[in-house]
């Protein structure tokens, strides 16, 4: 009697193992799917921008519409929706991007007259330079709908405010 108690007990300890790692596995997978499209990209958090969420005045506006898609060849992954977003003369253009929710959605980051920068809040929570003339690409899941602030950090014009927001709905 002893003994089958005993192996009850190890067989549990077993599966709940068993599902510990499961578990582990699992995440460290998510984890790796959500990774940024290109390695452009300085993943730190943005310390001076804060996260919003969706406001009365995102109801009525449509979706920015993407410049390019790009679809998985073998037809199982999600297809990439590519937006482009400029910083000149000291602002942003567009200063508002508004995606679906569900969208893996890739950036076109160029600085047309001068080197910026763009923090973007979490939990995108991503922060990009591009040099003058050139263009830094980045990419995330649009997984959690919101309103995440986005501004120039470091490398601002002097005296302008350069702050945007990409819409998730």
């Amino acid at each position: 009697m002893e003994l089958r108690k005993d192996l009850i007990g190890l067989m549990i300890g077993v599966v709940v193992v068993v599902v510990g790692i499961a578990l582990y596995v699992g995440g460290a997978f998510k984890k790796s799917v959500e990774a940024p499209l290109s390695s452009d990209v300085n993943a730190v958090p943005p310390v001076t921008v804060s996260v919003g969420s969706l406001s009365a005045s995102d109801a009525g506006k449509q979706m920015t519409p993407p410049q390019d898609t790009y679809k998985d060849p073998s037809g199982k992954g999600p297809s990439v929706f590519s937006y482009n977003l400029t910083a000149q003369g000291g602002a942003y253009s567009p200063n508002e991007l508004i995606v679906a929710k569900g969208e893996r959605v890739q950036i076109n980051f160029k600085a047309a007259d001068a080197d910026y920068d763009l923090q973007i809040a979490p939990p995108i929570g991503l922060y990009v330079i591009a040099k003058k003339g050139e263009v830094a690409s980045f990419g995330f899941d649009a997984a959690q709908a919101g309103r995440y602030q986005f501004a120039c950090s470091k490398m601002c014009p002097s005296g302008s405010e350069m702050k945007g927001a990409i819409v998730i709905k």
